[in-house]
């Protein structure tokens, strides 16, 4: 069991990583020379094996390969969790961990996607752009939201961006209200309530 919880904390730890490894690729003059260096070749070789596997890009913009390593990572932290509690790892197990971090993560991602939208509107709506950090990253995170209600709501010529960050802004609200009640609906029902 001390080899399942050593294997969740390192896991823990470098779920930690690869989140440090994504805001300073957002940011990206801190990634450049000393801790961001040592940052990318700690994170670089789990990312290419994904990178290799998995289609990088989606329709928005995403980097699809990054995400699935993330929720790989922390699909296995949490069956390290389990068998470090003394369950046995069934099927049945797998199956519910798999749609719990699937929850999870959506509803991590939906969150991150509404608070940037509603920050990046709120600058272009009444701060204007600058080229803070802040504002760089608030950028990028929505950029991906933006490009999917831009692409299928065309609004005609003279609409402001203010406008497709606001419906980016309720979209990204409308899924993570979504996602919430569907984790809760998968982690209600625990590993001990799973029907036989």
């Amino acid at each position: 069991m001390q080899l399942f919880q050593i294997l969740q904390v390192a896991a823990s730890i470098y779920l930690m990583l690869l989140v440090l490894r994504f805001i300073t690729s957002w940011l990206r003059g801190p990634s450049q020379g000393g801790p961001g260096d040592l940052l990318r070749r700690v994170t670089d070789p789990y990312l290419r094996f994904f990178a290799s596997i998995v289609p990088s890009r989606a329709a928005a913009g995403l980097d699809m390969s990054a995400l699935v390593a993330f929720a790989v990572l922390m699909w296995a932290r949490e069956i390290f969790h389990f068998r470090a509690a003394g369950f046995d790892l069934t099927l049945r197990l797998i199956g519910w961990l798999a749609a719990s971090v699937v929850m999870q993560f959506g509803r991590w991602i939906a969150t991150i996607f509404l608070l940037a939208t509603l920050a990046q509107w709120w600058m272009v709506r009444y701060v204007g752009r600058t080229g803070s950090p802040l504002a760089r990253v608030t950028e990028a995170i929505s950029r991906p939201p933006l490009t999917l209600v831009q692409r299928y709501f065309r609004l005609g010529p003279g609409k402001d961006e203010d406008v497709y960050l606001l419906m980016a802004t309720l979209a990204c609200g409308v899924a993570t209200v979504a996602m919430w009640v569907l984790n809760g609906l998968v982690v209600g029902v625990g590993p001990g309530q799973l029907p036989s």
